[in-house]
């Protein structure tokens, strides 16, 4: 039996060296790439955008034909911030 509880090898070898792994070929997977800026996209309402953030979001609201809510009270905001 190996460390690991499984059985060992009919040739006595530790197995070692079978699954090698192509570390340049490795580096290329798509989750160890760098994060690449995506410039923001073009949006038909130019007011309601006040960061890049909000032109993304305003983008999919423009192709879902979806307007944003009126801005809340004070009082509402209060109320949703303490809301537990």
């Amino acid at each position: 039996m190996g460390r690991d509880g499984g059985a060992r090898p009919a040739d006595g070898k530790s197995g070692q060296g079978r699954n090698k792994i192509d570390l340049t070929e490795a580096r290329k997977f798509w989750a160890f790439q760098r994060p690449k800026a995506a410039p923001p996209p073009k949006v038909r309402d130019s007011l309601w955008p006040v960061t890049d953030i909000d032109r993304f979001v305003q983008a999919q609201r423009e192709k879902e034909h979806l307007q944003p809510a009126a801005d809340a009270d004070r009082a509402t905001l209060i109320r949703r911030v303490t809301f537990d």
